[in-house]
């Protein structure tokens, strides 16, 4: 706090030839008095507020140059997001095709191995069939004989 008044101090005061200090005299500051007679410093230079306004022009410009960049930029982002999710979409519908073949093969085979099955029982029932009357058939025979 005492360096703060010590450097206010020093921009407001110089020293003149002698070593005393006198108030230095501000030329970008005027003097304007209200109605009780009480002075406020104020600035008067138009270069300044005129800089400044072109610095505010300025600022604004870069500032949405920058939100249409950003804009810009999600939107790629949101692009990239889409077409790998819809990439990745039709993976999964390629392999659900894939999955799909492989399933039906599964059956094919699952059908053909039943279809394969049946048969076999049918020729071991029919085998069987043609041993019983063979048999019976033998029988008759071997009782006609005696």
């Amino acid at each position: 706090m005492v360096e703060f008044e010590k450097a206010a101090d020093k921009d407001y005061t110089k020293k003149d030839d002698k070593g005393k200090e006198k108030e230095a005299k501000h030329d970008h500051l005027k003097v304007n008095k209200d109605d009780k007679g009480k002075g406020k410093a104020t600035h008067v230079d138009d270069l300044d507020t005129l800089d400044l306004e072109n610095r505010i022009k300025k600022l604004e410009e870069d500032f949405g140059r920058l939100l249409k960049a950003k804009k810009a930029k999600e939107a790629k982002k949101s692009k990239k997001v889409k077409e790998v999710k819809l990439a990745k979409e039709a993976k999964e519908a390629k392999m659900s095709k894939k999955e799909k073949e492989a399933n039906e093969a599964k059956l094919k085979a699952k059908k053909a191995k039943e279809a394969k099955g049946v048969m076999l029982a049918e020729l071991k029932a029919k085998k069987a069939k043609k041993e019983k009357k063979a048999k019976k058939t033998k029988e008759a025979m071997l009782a006609e004989v005696v």
